[in-house]
């Protein structure tokens, strides 16, 4: 609800503004959790049916940085 605020409130200044929610990131902390995670994943609450990486975070954060979406802004 914050990015959303902001994003109607920056708007017309030409200022995007975008939340990256990143998921579930196989990462050293994650390894601990990794045979439940890869529970979930198989019953299908991750639409991807994967473990996401670091790079699946990177390059969403490369787009939106790269001001690669002028129309956009906020949440869709």
């Amino acid at each position: 609800m914050w990015a959303k605020a902001l994003a109607v409130r920056l708007a017309p200044a030409g200022i995007p503004v975008f939340e990256v929610r990143r998921g579930v990131i196989r990462t050293e902390m994650t390894a601990e959790v990794a045979a439940k995670y890869d529970a979930r994943i198989a019953d299908g609450p991750i639409p991807a049916g994967r473990w996401g990486e670091g790079g699946d975070v990177a390059q969403c954060v490369v787009g939106l940085a790269g001001v690669q979406f002028d129309y956009a802004t906020g949440l869709s």
